[in-house]
Order: structure tokens, then sequence, then C-alpha cells
């Protein structure tokens, strides 16, 4: 794990009173993922370097030697937890995220309840290449953390491979 991942983790263990795991894939999407289950989000700061809120938010400030995750607070906001020093060694804010719910109509606890539901799968869709119309199969293999044998997804040629690979990431597979 890189510096600014380490950190990250300690960050938002700070802001939650939790620590969350340690991420087994890039820090920031797994972070993202892992607090997407307890219905929070990493909610992006425009012009992170000059916001101001009297609240904690998590800030990327570059130095020196790197790039590290800090804790901010307060209105003018400074730092309020900062493994490494890095603001009071002069670093720069390039961005800067909110953790707040993604539905505040849901608890945090346990957004999504115990309550072990079904469901019915009313159709499966691949498409071959990106861009291509979806065709229906009657069934289909899934390739943990790549998707259906067949589509486009799991031979890596989707139009949205980005979001693809965050999955992948999330989840640890692939």
């Amino acid at each position: 794990m890189s510096t600014f991942d380490t950190e990250l983790r300690v960050c938002l263990g700070e802001i939650l009173e939790e620590l969350p795991p340690d991420p087994d894939t890039d820090a920031l999407l797994f972070f993202r993922q892992w607090l997407a289950e307890r219905n929070l989000g990493l909610v992006p700061i425009a012009r992170a370097a000059a916001f101001s809120w009297p609240g904690s938010w998590i800030a990327r400030v570059r130095a020196t030697d790197g790039e590290h995750a800090v804790v901010m607070f307060g209105a003018p906001s400074g730092a309020l937890l900062d493994p490494a020093g890095a603001v009071a060694a002069g670093g720069v804010i390039e961005e800067g995220w909110l953790v707040a719910p993604l539905d505040p109509w849901l608890d945090t606890e346990r957004p999504y309840g115990t309550e072990v539901r079904s469901g019915v799968v009313a159709a499966l869709l691949v498409a071959p290449e990106a861009e291509a119309p979806v065709v229906p199969v009657d069934s289909a293999v899934a390739i943990a953390g790549r998707g259906l044998e067949g589509d486009r997804y799991a031979a890596g040629r989707g139009t949205f491979q980005r979001s693809r690979s965050r999955v992948r990431a999330h989840t640890g597979r692939g």
C-alpha cells in the first residue's frame, strides 16, 4: 500500500470512528465500495484548497515527499489529523472529499436491512463488442470480477471499461 492509501484508511477511521479493513486493491476504489455498503460515499469537493466547512473532510495533499491524506476540519479548514505533517510542511491540497450518506433515507448501520430477499432474473443480455446491440441468452457463465462469458466486459471490450474495472477493484476479484 502507498503512503496515501495507508493514511486514507487512518483518516476514514478517524471520521467514522471505525477503522476500515486493509484494501487489497487501489485504496480509493476499495474504500468507495466499502463505504457504499454502509450507505456512505466520498463526495468530491470542488476547489478543495479553498474549501471551508465546519465539519470533517478528507484532503489529498501533495508534499515534497509525495501524496498524503489529511482530515481537515473547521471554517476556515485546518488539519485535524495529518499523519505525515504534510500540511504543516507546506503541502498543497489537490482534491478533497466529504464522507456523506448516499441516500439520506437509509440508515448507515444496516442500510439495506438484514432480511434476505428473493428476486427474479428478468433477462440475461450480452453484447460481444462495445456499443453492439445486446442479445438475450438462456444461460450464461459468470466470471468473478469480470462479467458474463461472451459479453464485451468479460472480454475487456466494454464501452465503460473504467466503471467495470472500478467494480472489479471494489470486489477484490479479477
